[in-house]
């Protein structure tokens, strides 16, 4: 199997197949009827996930509380304003060939009450069509989502849709960035090459990225820290944009690299599918590598995708794909 054929996509058909070990654990604690999403429910983390997490030494993330029952679950965010946690739901196969429209956005309680498992319901929603909801973002009141080759935005108070925007040239959308007030969103692509796409105030979806640029590979996870740069995860690979152009870049230990999230402080948290999730703090080199010594924050996890980090309370959500749980670990000072 070669490591594009092993990326986002695959993963995403394996956990789409059916239960394994860690989803008929979520299944003990209410399972789901065919096709239909599990009722979630708060479960207690497992032992084994608290030794890996050093069981929450002085200077060790601890796991707070898992919550299961989601159905592919991507994505997670934290509304700072509402002061929720969103998930987004693939229920699927995001590959598949058809739009099945049953992928859905859960609406989650800090402490872990399932607010409403379908706030935002492609099967319910006759204005949208949502196949595949991947990487979300917040932006002016507005829920940003990536969907196959579409973007969503939605009321973020409400939940209502308000607009969706196609983009022709991509394949397989998964993440969101808001970069300057525009709208930037990740395409993994095909087998050959992805991208990255722009919406800006013309709501004209257009490439980001300066044309015949070396080492594109197959954009996944977006995170912009606000000082007009971008990253980007592209599956070992973790590079920097800046105006459109890559700047520097290097490899991380771990490989199919997914998710990534800024910390206070300058701290980048990387996920990756082998079931680590790195933290360190990369600084661009005149040779346009980066300058960074990664270490592992997590490891052990089935599959952690697009994290999410809540600042307020100093957590990491960590949406894991292959359990069809979400879960919250505390983050060190």
């Amino acid at each position: 199997m070669s490591r594009r054929s092993a990326g986002p996509a695959a993963l995403l058909a394996l956990a789409a197949c059916g239960p394994g070990q860690e989803q008929a654990a979520a299944a003990g604690a209410g399972s789901a009827r065919a096709g239909e999403a599990a009722a979630a429910a708060v479960v207690p983390v497992p032992a084994s996930a608290r030794a890996a997490a050093g069981a929450g030494s002085a200077t060790t993330p601890r796991p707070l509380f898992r919550i299961v029952g989601f159905r592919t679950p991507r994505s997670v965010l934290h509304d700072p304003e509402a002061d929720v946690y969103l998930v987004s739901n693939v229920n699927g196969d995001p590959a598949a060939a058809d739009d099945d429209d049953n992928g859905f956005i859960s609406r989650i309680a800090p402490d872990g009450k399932v607010l409403d498992l379908k706030w935002i319901d492609g099967a319910t929603d006759d204005d949208v069509l949502l196949s595949a909801p991947m990487g979300m973002a917040l932006s002016a009141g507005q829920l940003w989502v990536a969907d196959r080759n579409q973007v969503h935005a939605f009321d973020a108070r409400t939940g209502k849709h308000r607009a969706s925007y196609k983009i022709k040239q991509a394949n397989e959308l998964a993440d969101i960035a808001i970069l300057d007030g525009a709208v930037i969103v990740s395409d993994n692509g095909s087998e050959l090459a992805g991208g990255l796409f722009r919406i800006g105030s013309s709501r004209r979806p257009a490439p980001y990225l300066a044309p015949d640029q070396p080492g594109i590979g197959h954009p996944q996870g977006l995170y912009a820290p606000g000082d007009g740069s971008l990253w980007v995860t592209s599956e070992r690979e973790l590079y920097r944009v800046v105006k459109g152009t890559r700047t520097a870049g290097g490899e991380l230990p771990g490989g199919d690299l997914d998710g990534i999230a800024g910390l206070p402080g300058g701290d980048l948290l990387v996920a990756s599918h082998d079931g680590t999730i790195f933290r360190g703090a990369p600084r661009p080199r005149p040779d346009h590598s980066l300058d960074v010594t990664w270490t592992e924050l997590f490891t052990g996890l089935p599959a952690p995708g697009d994290i999410g980090i809540d600042a307020r309370r100093n957590r990491v959500m960590i949406p894991l794909v292959l359990a069809n749980a979400l879960e919250i670990r505390e983050l060190p000072p």
